[in-house]
Order: C-alpha cells, then sequence, then structure tokens
C-alpha cells in the first residue's frame, strides 16, 4: 500500500500564555527563522507504524467522497450524461474524476490544461481519525508550531494529505498525480496574516 504525505498547516492568531517545546533547539529556530524552513528529523515518529497507517487509510476513504463531490460540483460536469454524482455513492468516485477531468481537458484551450488538472488531495483528515486529531492537535506538535513562530499560542487551520506516485507508476493516471504546478498558500488560506506555517510529513520513505 502506497502512502501520501501529510500536510499540517498551523495559524498564530495571537499571543497568551502557552506551550514549550523540548523538541527543538537553538539552532532549530535560528534555521526557521532565517530561512523560512528547517528540516526536523524524526519528530513524529509514530506516523510511520503500523496501526497508524492503517487508521489513515480508513480515514482517507471517508474523506475521499468528500472531496470527489466536491470537485465535481466545483468543476461542473454534465451530471445527466455521466451519472459523476451517483458514481461517487456507488465506490467509483476516482474513475468518475479521472473522466470528467479527461472531458474538460478535451474541451479546454491549451494553455488553460494546467489549471484543471488535480492531483489528488483530501482535507481535514482529523475529522475522520481521533489518532490523527489527537497527533494534529496535541501539545508536542502544537509546541513545536508556537516556538517556531515565536508565539505562545497556535491553533490548527486544516490538515491535508497528498498522494504523490512515482512518475512512472502504472497508476498515475488514475490517482491524479499531476506537478505541484508554482503556487501561493495563501490563496487558500483565506485569513489575514503571515503568521502561519505547514508541516510537511512525509508516511513513506522518500529518496
Amino acid at each position: 500500500m502506497k502512502l501520501p504525505g501529510l500536510l499540517l498547516v498551523f495559524l498564530a492568531p495571537h499571543r497568551a500564555t502557552g506551550l514549550h517545546s523540548n523538541f527543538l533547539s537553538h539552532n532549530d529556530i535560528i534555521e526557521f527563522i532565517a530561512n523560512g524552513h528547517v528540516y526536523l528529523k524524526d519528530m513524529l515518529p509514530q506516523l510511520r507504524e503500523p496501526l497508524f497507517r492503517v487508521d489513515h487509510h480508513h480515514a482517507r476513504n471517508k474523506a475521499a467522497r468528500a472531496y470527489e463531490r466536491y470537485f465535481l460540483e466545483r468543476v461542473g460536469c454534465n451530471e445527466t450524461r455521466m451519472r459523476y454524482l451517483a458514481r461517487v455513492d456507488e465506490g467509483d468516485g476516482p474513475k468518475a474524476l479521472r473522466d470528467c477531468v479527461d472531458l474538460l481537458i478535451k474541451n479546454t484551450d491549451a494553455e488553460h490544461i494546467d489549471d484543471i488538472k488535480p492531483f489528488y488531495q483530501l482535507v481535514d483528515l482529523h475529522e475522520h481519525s481521533k489518532t490523527i486529531a489527537e497527533i494534529a492537535m496535541g501539545e508536542h506538535i502544537a509546541s513545536i508550531a508556537a516556538d517556531l513562530l515565536q508565539v505562545d499560542r497556535v491553533r490548527l487551520f486544516q490538515t491535508r494529505t497528498f498522494r504523490k506516485v512515482p512518475q512512472k507508476d502504472k497508476t498515475m493516471e488514475e490517482l491524479f498525480n499531476h506537478a505541484t504546478y508554482m503556487h501561493r498558500d495563501l490563496f487558500m488560506v483565506p485569513i489575514d496574516t503571515n503568521d502561519f506555517f505547514t508541516f510537511w510529513c512525509p508516511l513513506r520513505n522518500v529518496t
């Protein structure tokens, strides 16, 4: 079973007495302030445990139908002709999305094709899994976020999972394994602050 990466987005809305992490070193904080990013090895080892992978897999399945319905409704594929939403309810969501995108690409100008090529992503898995919720909103990761942002308190904005498989994987087309094009995260975060950042956590070995 190939597993995607998990994205955790944290905000620092205000200052108050809060948590402080024993995981970070002073060099970690300096590197983050200087470069805007920092590599933290073994920050969440539980993400590699078999039981977490099983739980994450079930949460993905629950979140998948919500994403598939959202995408199909957003792009406006012809429901009467192709039964896209009905196929989602029947468990055929990935293929329904594939057919919808193929039709859109066929009827779209070449210069705008990349705008409708998705990569498979699911939002707010912590709402479908107690395990993920406990990790995402737990003291350990919250205190790391607060120290890196140089605030006393943070809150979780969202969790998101992306499926990325090798380019030569035969399932690439079905899984929407398109490139992550240059973009601005602020477009996807409708808040009036720059005090937020993301944890990128791979759920399988990366080479």
